[in-house]
């Protein structure tokens, strides 16, 4: 596992001190023809980029998937989707369009092509996966739905359907808001038939976000998604649902990637 600072222009606003941290998968080389699927992982608010490699045990989780044979090597990047200035520690991965920091753009034209030209990836949607969780679950939604040319599966942890707070505060209009409002454009956008979408919430919660989230779930899979909801029993909206679910998805996500 490594740290990295990634390169922003200072147009996007991001954080000058934002640290990107990266899982290599054991006989990860670089140099040779071997070429990886690539994992971008989401914290919740408030939260860092290292949130997923500590609470959410990810490096850990995917050497022993690796090991066990259960989901081919990948290489698993910890996304830091904080911004800058007031009212900017819960971004929800969007533009903002009040002066603010641009963190749709900077995940779709920086991170992403740095990654690609930084590491021997795959780098194609159908081996890039996108995840997170609470927040980082809604970023995962909307950045995925929205970027189907960049992500081939999402893998949403007690995500969120709308951008709820955090939105009010990076975007100017209501409607500008409507446009992130995943329970807005399920109903009416255009299904990827090769994207493949794992969305895991808390099968004790009556909450109506958390009723929204399955309103999501099947709308899309009426609309002909591959949608799978996993309902996680008796461990609520914690880092330990999101610990105990991100192996599930990961051997999910890797046997779409091999057409399963």
């Amino acid at each position: 596992t490594q740290a990295f600072k990634v390169p922003s222009p200072a147009s996007l606003a991001m954080p000058t001190d934002s640290i990107t941290w990266v899982y290599t998968p054991p006989g990860y080389d670089g140099t040779d023809a071997t070429r990886y699927p690539v994992v971008y992982l989401i914290h919740g608010s408030p939260g860092a980029s290292g949130d997923w490699f500590a609470a959410g045990d990810a490096p850990h989780a995917m050497d022993v998937l690796i090991e066990a044979g259960l989901v081919q090597p990948m290489i698993v990047v910890s996304v830091d989707v904080n911004g800058t200035g007031a009212d900017t520690d819960d971004t929800e991965c969007l533009d903002s369009t009040r002066g603010g920091s641009q963190v749709e753009t900077y995940l779709t034209t920086v991170l992403v092509p740095w990654v690609d030209a930084t590491f021997a990836t795959e780098p194609d949607a159908a081996h890039r996966v996108i995840g997170g969780f609470s927040s980082g679950g809604f970023c995962t939604l909307d950045q995925g739905l929205r970027h189907p040319e960049l992500w081939g599966t999402l893998l949403a942890v007690a995500p969120y359907a709308t951008p709820g707070d955090g939105g009010d505060a990076m975007l100017a209009t209501h409607e500008e808001w409507l446009t992130h409002d995943v329970t807005a454009y399920a109903p009416t956008m255009t299904i990827d038939p090769d994207q493949h979408v794992f969305i895991a919430v808390s099968a004790e919660s009556t909450a109506p976000a958390v009723d929204a989230v399955r309103t999501v779930a099947q709308t899309l899979d009426d609309r002909g998604a591959d949608v799978v909801l996993d309902e996680v029993t008796g461990v609520g909206h914690t880092w330990t649902m999101a610990r105990s679910t991100l192996p599930y998805g990961l051997v999910w996500a890797s046997g779409r990637m091999s057409g399963g």
